[in-house]
């Protein structure tokens, strides 16, 4: 696992731009604060793909407003793959709606233990977060050198 490990951190892990644009808004993103710094004007959120909530702060007013239709010009989405009951794939992407277009993403991978190490530490009543990268890196847990933040800002110019 050491070996794998090492290669997709150093081969496949990292965040890639692949191409930037003018958005207002962006679905799947919880927390307007960081983003209205930056110029985007709401988040919207969903629930279980169904329109729920569109985020705002209006003369400095934070602002929650049901809606049943989307305006967000981007979508935030998170994915998850196992490739062995060791290593899971971790991508976070930004998607242009209106064409599905892969704009940015986030690859990162984390390193679980053997199952039986598992059935131990949560038997034993113990909280562990697997090693994981998501650059080039010996993979260290919980440590994260890409921000969720940072990839929308390279991303959205609003």
């Amino acid at each position: 696992v050491a070996l794998q490990a090492k290669r997709l951190c150093s081969e496949e892990a990292g965040m890639k731009i692949y191409r930037t644009m003018r958005a207002d808004g962006i679905l799947g993103i919880v927390g307007i604060e960081d983003h209205h710094e930056r110029g985007l004007k709401f988040v919207e959120s969903s629930l279980l793909g169904r329109p729920t909530i569109r985020t705002s702060i209006e003369n400095g007013e934070y602002k929650e407003v049901r809606i049943t239709q989307f305006m967000s010009e981007v979508e935030f989405k998170r994915e998850e793959t196992e490739l062995s009951s060791y290593v899971v794939k971790v991508m976070d992407i930004l998607i242009e709606r209106a064409t599905g277009s892969l704009l940015s993403e986030i690859v990162a991978y984390e390193f679980y233990p053997a199952w039986t190490d598992r059935l131990l530490w949560g038997t034993l009543g113990f909280s562990w977060s697997p090693p994981r990268c998501d650059d080039d890196y010996v993979p260290a847990q919980q440590k994260r050198t890409h921000h969720i933040t940072e990839f929308v800002r390279k991303t959205i110019n609003p």
